[in-house]
């Protein structure tokens, strides 16, 4: 269970990445 949980962390920081990502893609273009 405690993997399970470490896992969401980890995805929680990969949307955070993406989201940052996403804005400036934008911004771009």
């Amino acid at each position: 269970m405690r993997k399970d949980n470490h896992e969401i962390d980890e995805i929680k920081i990969l949307i955070k990445e993406i989201a940052k990502g996403a804005k400036k893609d934008r911004r771009t273009n």
